[in-house]
């Protein structure tokens, strides 16, 4: 793996009082991308849950430090982290 500083792994364990986006049912079939650099991936989908338990494991390679990680969500709000590496 050419170039490579570092394995990431992200554990995302939980959503809590997510939005609902299916009024009809009252419920959402949230999950969660992590995208970095060009690496994607997601958690599994936890249908009709707006307090949904994941305990997904996402692992991505870093290249790039300085790159930022973003966590989206379907049913949240985009967030941003970024990495520092020492």
């Amino acid at each position: 793996m050419e170039g490579v500083m570092g394995i990431l792994r992200l554990t995302i364990k939980k959503g809590t009082n997510l939005v609902v986006r299916d009024k009809g049912r009252g419920s959402s079939d949230p999950y969660v991308v992590a995208t970095l650099d060009h690496q994607k991936t997601k958690t599994k989908v936890v249908k009709d849950n707006c307090n949904p338990v994941w305990g997904d494991d996402l692992t991505m390679t870093i290249k790039d430090p300085k790159v930022p990680i973003k966590l989206v969500g379907n049913t949240f709000q985009y967030y941003s982290l970024f990495l520092y590496v020492f």
